[in-house]
């Protein structure tokens, strides 16, 4: 009789364990204490579970295709990550870096065993904790001694105030005007005909005001992120689940599917599928909806 669980399954466990407690102190204790962006918050811990558990699989395929799908796997990780209008936020993306890094290098590390030489081979524990407080030792110290500074273009009428002489009353206006905290003012394009300038103005952000470029209603800027699984059976399906995430300046919406892709031959094909939306975010008009959809692709 077989074994339920393969061998090493218990350290695979405790790295596991050990990768999801310091993602966990890393997004809570030192992005959201000064964000404050519970959807980044849900995303971050998600994909380090889904990472994980990824490149574990992937790790134990024969090793001569190890490397081929662990490199794969992790551009499709990337890849699945679609961004509308805006960018992600420097800051936020650099988190999601950490994390995703962490993650492979904690599902990557081999389990501890003997040789035929009786010698120790695998990962010791210690050495991921080591990692780990490296890590959150560089980014604890960045984010006490450096200020979290934002910047925003602003198109300013009182252009008599952008002479070098008043720069304090410009600051002031601008502080008054637009009600943060002023650090820097660096002065763009200047139309003197429509008495008009463009302003790059510096202020120190408090954990809201870095996503006012967000805004609400159809125009807004939406983030979504896609994890998908898909499987080959035979030489006709191809079964497949989703699940889909739209954030915009909060977590707005989620979406789950599952179908199949119909493959006549290699020029016709179809999808069949079907979805279920649930909003969460207050100005989503949406409701809840169970879809169905009905797809042809055709192949020149």
């Amino acid at each position: 009789m077989q074994d339920i669980f393969s061998n090493g399954f218990g350290d695979t466990l405790l790295r596991f364990a050990i990768c999801v407690l310091v993602n966990w102190a890393i997004v809570h204790f030192l992005y959201f204490k000064k964000s404050k962006r519970q959807d980044f918050y849900f995303t971050f811990m998600v994909i380090s579970v889904a990472i994980y558990f990824l490149v574990y699989l992937m790790m134990g395929m024969d090793r001569g295709k190890a490397t081929m799908g662990v490199g794969l796997g992790l551009f499709g990780i990337f890849s699945i990550m679609r961004y509308r209008t805006d960018s992600m936020p420097v800051r936020e993306m650099t988190y999601l870096f950490v994390v995703i890094c962490l993650s492979v290098v904690h599902a990557m590390a081999d389990s501890l065993g003997i040789d035929v030489n009786g010698r120790l081979i695998g990962t010791p524990v210690m050495e991921l904790v080591v990692i780990d407080v490296i890590t959150m030792l560089a980014i604890t110290l960045l984010e006490r001694t450096l200020k979290m500074e934002t910047s925003k273009l602003v198109q300013y009428d009182r252009i008599e105030l952008i002479k070098p002489e008043k720069r304090k009353e410009l600051i002031a206006d601008l502080e008054l005007r637009l009600g943060i905290a002023v650090t820097d003012v660096k002065v763009g394009a200047i139309d003197f005909l429509r008495d008009m300038a463009v302003l790059r103005v510096y202020y120190t952000a408090n954990g809201t005001e870095a996503d006012e470029h967000t805004y609400s209603g159809k125009g807004k800027n939406v983030w979504r992120n896609r994890l998908q699984a898909k499987y080959k059976l035979g030489n006709l399906f191809r079964p497949y689940a989703n699940v889909e995430t739209y954030m915009s300046n909060g977590w707005d919406k989620i979406r789950y599917a599952v179908g199949t892709e119909l493959r006549l031959n290699k020029q016709h094909a179809f999808d069949i599928k079907y979805m279920y939306q649930h909003p969460f975010g207050q100005d989503d008009t949406d409701g809840n909806r169970h879809i169905l959809g009905l797809g042809y692709t055709y192949k020149f």
